[in-house]
């Protein structure tokens, strides 16, 4: 919901404003507390892995090597091995002669949460949109690929410290709050998730695995 360049939004712009599509900030708060009245909860799509190249952090990593943000993304002077499904990740950098690190598409670098202050930002985002926009939680996609570890793109410990810290930060700003994450895995890949990180997950695996036994 936040604002994006993109119809489908995962490339975010502006981590603490609402598509213009939709509305302004303040039509969201309206429809947060007439969500409220009728007793309904709302939870928002949270995107943590990625960004968008025209966020403002991003142009500056893009553009100068100096910028503080420069950490806060994963550069590289040659393309350094594919993605974790075997497809190109790693983009040409359109001002300067590098590579970017994008899993899913060269319009969405991945964060770096390697680097302290990207957790500290995620954090920040998620203090906004609790207290000031009055939601109860999130949906966060493509969590296994938070941090990569060497030629290990997926699910690695540094994944599931993020998501460990990101959740109780929920938690602590809202108790009741609310976090699901998606994991495109087996149920079985599921469970180092568990117990102490996000609330639960999408069983992706699961509806086909229901389907087959029908």
């Amino acid at each position: 919901i936040a604002q994006s360049p993109s119809y489908h939004g995962y490339d975010v712009s502006d981590y603490y404003t609402v598509e213009s599509d939709y509305g302004t900030n303040d039509d969201f708060k309206r429809l947060v507390a007439a969500a409220h009245r009728r007793g309904i909860r709302i939870l928002v799509d949270m995107v943590v892995n990625h960004t968008s190249t025209e966020l403002l952090y991003s142009q500056a990593a893009l553009r100068d090597l100096s910028s503080p943000h420069r950490g806060w993304f994963r550069f590289s002077p040659t393309i350094v091995g594919k993605g974790p499904w075997g497809a190109d990740a790693w983009h040409k950098n359109p001002y300067r002669d590098e590579y970017y690190y994008g899993v899913f598409w060269q319009g969405m670098p991945d964060l770096n949460y390697d680097t302290p202050a990207v957790l500290e930002e995620a954090k920040r985002v998620a203090t906004f949109w609790l207290r000031e926009m009055g939601v109860e939680g999130f949906r966060l996609g493509a969590v296994p690929y938070l941090v990569g570890e060497g030629t290990v793109l997926a699910a690695t410990p540094g994944t599931h410290r993020v998501l460990r810290e990101y959740g109780a930060h929920v938690r602590s700003i809202n108790p009741d709050a609310y976090t699901v994450g998606e994991v495109w895995d087996s149920v079985g890949a599921m469970l180092p998730y568990y117990p102490d990180q996000l609330h639960s997950y999408f069983a992706v695996g699961l509806p086909g695995v229901l389907g087959n036994a029908v």
